[in-house]
């Protein structure tokens, strides 16, 4: 029943987490941008949905002074959590898509016409943001779906 749970408010998380940024984007600068990018060569896998995240407690314990043992301890401890949401994330994830897609439809589906052309258009101005600025989600968003004729207006 634990790992039931723990999958539930993982999920609860990722997806609260996901449909914020996707519903409100918030453009960053330059500077923070090229902050979050993670350095190093890049991963066939995709990245977790908390990469920014990891990337920010990085920076913050950058400037906190540290000795060498605890950086070397801090970063082991960012590693093996890493590692251990990459499991729940194979997990999940594909459900988690799944939900997104499905939420995304729904969502579509309750706009008027020039609400869901602004949506798409919104959606495709943050999509370009964060493939600019290096992020990635590992979720792709489904297409939009076909907008139903339009009823004729009673007035």
């Amino acid at each position: 029943m634990h790992l039931g749970k723990l999958i539930l408010a993982t999920l609860l998380i990722f997806s609260t987490g996901f449909f914020a940024g996707v519903l409100f984007p918030h453009p960053q600068p330059a500077t923070v941008q090229s902050a979050l990018r993670p350095s190093g060569p890049p991963t066939t896998t995709p990245p977790l949905p908390n990469e920014r995240r990891v990337e920010a407690l990085r920076r913050f314990t950058q400037n906190l002074d540290l000795a060498p043992e605890q950086r070397e301890r801090i970063e082991s401890h960012i590693q093996e959590s890493q590692e251990r949401t990459r499991l729940l994330w194979d997990l999940v994830g594909p459900e988690v898509q799944d939900e997104f897609k499905r939420l995304r439809a729904q969502v579509v589906s309750e706009l008027k016409p020039d609400q869901r052309k602004k949506f798409e258009e919104l959606s495709k101005k943050y999509r370009r943001e964060r493939s600019k600025s290096g992020e990635a989600s590992g979720v792709s968003l489904p297409p939009p779906p076909t907008p139903p004729p339009a009823a004729p207006e009673l007035q």
